[in-house]
């Protein structure tokens, strides 16, 4: 299953990255800075842009 996680890096999120990945799903991480990792995709809310293109299907989006 590929799930999109926003505030992956906060308390909740750091907690279920892991086990969502130990779980084998394919975990895309929506962050508002540059982009690193092939896996992060990058969302600019205050200039209401993201660009899911290159996410293809996404099966369940989990927003904290």
């Amino acid at each position: 299953m590929k799930i999109l996680i926003s505030g992956s890096s906060g308390l909740v999120g750091s907690s279920l990255l892991p086990f969502l990945n130990d779980n084998n799903h394919e975990v895309l991480r929506l962050v508002r800075f540059q982009p690193t990792a092939e896996n992060e995709i990058q969302w600019l809310p205050d200039q209401n842009q993201i660009d899911l293109n290159s996410a293809g299907q996404i099966d369940a989006v989990v927003h904290l």
